[in-house]
């Protein structure tokens, strides 16, 4: 099993799956020179229209969308709308709260 975060301009990958976790970090400016065109403009057109849009995590995602972006785009979808005692919004307030906890405002 794997899981993934960003934390410091780093993406950290676990991986669960063996006898004895291990961690792979990547600094994100690896994954920025990693990124083709395509993935480039488009993080330039969000920048433009926001400029100061969470863009670290979109890199993440952009940057192996089968093995990262996909996995992490389900769990948000599957955390913030799938089945749960708590409202929608008041899973968006948590979440809103956490990363405030992690100075990422959006």
């Amino acid at each position: 099993m794997h899981s993934y975060y960003v934390d410091n301009r780093r993406l950290i990958i676990c991986d669960t799956s063996k006898t004895g976790a291990t961690q792979t970090e990547m600094l994100l400016a690896d994954i920025d020179d990693s990124l083709g065109l395509t993935s480039r403009a488009t993080i330039r057109a969000i920048l433009l229209l926001a400029p100061h849009a969470p863009v670290d995590i979109l890199k993440v995602f952009l940057y192996k969308p089968q093995q990262i972006g996909k996995p992490f785009s389900d769990l948000a979808h599957e955390l913030l709308r799938g089945t749960s005692d708590w409202t929608r919004a008041e899973r968006e307030l948590l979440g809103a709260y956490v990363s405030s906890l992690n100075r990422c405002f959006y």
